[in-house]
């Protein structure tokens, strides 16, 4: 802009106060939604996780009974040896176990942390699997298969638990 008798060009104070004003509200408006979508992004992780590991345990289930095993085997199958890319499957009333069901979906890495999960024993044949170091609520947990039953998966993560 142009002032009479100056010859300068430039923006007044109240142009420049006008342009902040604006940016900070759009900025006031767009922060909330963005935290929101991140939050949203790690549950569908988590979600996404649990999905493979219900297909990671139905496959093992079929591949032991492909195999001639009896749909309730519990152990590590000897003869013939039940192995899926290098990991010997053991199992729990017909499902694999909790110790080879993270390494069985992709989730776990022989470099702790490198595949993006953190993948925990826990106690009574339950193994959780976290989407985040930071957010320990956003998981979920495998639970072996009881007798004639089928393993349980438990989500805990919600939009509250992974912001």
């Amino acid at each position: 802009m142009r002032h009479a008798g100056y010859g300068h060009r430039g923006f007044t104070l109240i142009e420049l106060i006008m342009v902040l004003t604006i940016v900070s509200v759009l900025a006031a408006v767009a922060l909330p939604r963005f935290a929101s979508i991140s939050a949203d992004a790690r549950v569908d992780k988590v979600r996404a996780a649990a999905g493979a590991t219900r297909s990671a345990a139905v496959m093992g289930r079929a591949l032991m009974l492909a195999r001639g095993y009896p749909d309730n085997f519990t152990g590590i199958a000897a003869s013939p040896a039940l192995v899926v890319e290098g990991l010997t499957l053991s199992f729990v009333n017909g499902y694999p176990s909790a110790q080879v069901i993270a390494e069985l979906a992709g989730l776990a890495s022989p470099v702790p942390g490198s595949s993006g999960y953190i993948v925990q024993a826990a106690a009574g044949g339950m193994r959780t699997v976290q989407a985040d170091p930071q957010r320990p609520g956003c998981a979920f947990a495998y639970v072996e298969a009881a007798p004639g039953g089928t393993p349980d998966i438990q989500v805990t993560a919600s939009p509250s638990t992974c912001e």
